[in-house]
């Protein structure tokens, strides 16, 4: 399984990548610090289309909102699973990636709801 986590906290990208690799240590997984990055990674660079998507919301330069309708322009990602996480989700923001077909989670506070958000996320 491939993962692309896309956020500009440190913190969280290491939460959610230690998490992923106690799930699973089979999962490669890469990051973005931001949108512009994630795009340009998957326009040019991409070695192999990510199964999931985990993507920040409030990211500067591009955000998720932003990166969500770029990445439905490209339809070799038709199939991967989109996964907006915030701190914060307002009912017009889960509308929002409802009607796009992403998923959305609050931030998990500590490894262990973490773990189950991911395992819901992947279905480990």
């Amino acid at each position: 399984m491939l993962v692309l986590a896309v956020d500009d906290d440190d913190d969280d990208l290491d939460m959610l990548r230690e998490t992923l690799s106690q799930i699973d240590e089979s999962i490669v997984y890469i990051t973005a610090r931001n949108g512009l990055n994630a795009i340009d990674y998957l326009k040019n660079d991409v070695i192999a289309i990510p199964d999931v998507i985990f993507l920040d919301i409030n990211m500067p330069l591009l955000n998720g909102r932003e990166m969500l309708l770029a990445i439905h322009e490209l339809p070799e990602m038709s199939d991967t699973k989109v996964v907006m996480f915030s701190t914060n989700i307002s009912p017009s923001d889960r509308a929002f990636f409802q009607q796009h077909n992403a998923a959305c989670e609050i931030k998990p506070s500590s490894m262990a709801k973490w773990t189950d958000v991911i395992r819901n996320v992947i279905g480990c």
